[in-house]
């Protein structure tokens, strides 16, 4: 059953207000090649301890859901990208964020963002956002 996030906002809002975590399909490719469009899935969880490299679900001004990575952190706001893209967003306060994916589910292994693998493999794209265009076209093929 597909669920439009609009209409579960409340109800998800909710959930991980009360420390609850939820689990959702993502849907875009903003952030290929690290999650594919309508396969993978991520598990969200309530935070306000943001760390460079994390990828975290916010709603933008125009009421949009996005999810992306941290680039940079100040005082109060946030710059945000997605793996597949090179621009880097700005003016996303932290209270924006709804929620920071905690774990990943691709073809039904899970594995959690802490991972050292993983960490390392997000420091080195956020290392190569000026050349991603380039290597995810290729991917894509």
């Amino acid at each position: 059953m597909v669920v439009n996030l609009e209409d579960m906002y409340p109800f998800m809002n909710e959930m991980l207000s009360s420390g609850k975590e939820i689990e959702i399909t993502i849907t875009g490719d903003s952030m290929f090649p690290t999650l594919h469009n309508r396969r993978d899935m991520v598990v969200l969880a309530k935070t306000e301890d943001f760390k460079r490299g994390d990828i975290v679900l916010y709603r933008r001004k125009t009421g949009q859901f996005v999810l992306h990575r941290i680039v940079r952190i100040s005082d109060e706001d946030l710059f945000l990208v997605g793996d597949n893209q090179k621009d880097i967003e700005s003016g996303i306060t932290k209270t924006d964020v709804i929620a920071t994916v905690k774990e990943i589910t691709r073809n039904k292994k899970h594995f959690s963002v802490t991972n050292k693998r993983y960490r390392l493999y997000s420091y080195i794209w956020l290392l190569i956002i000026p050349f991603r265009r380039y290597i995810t076209h290729f991917m894509k093929k």
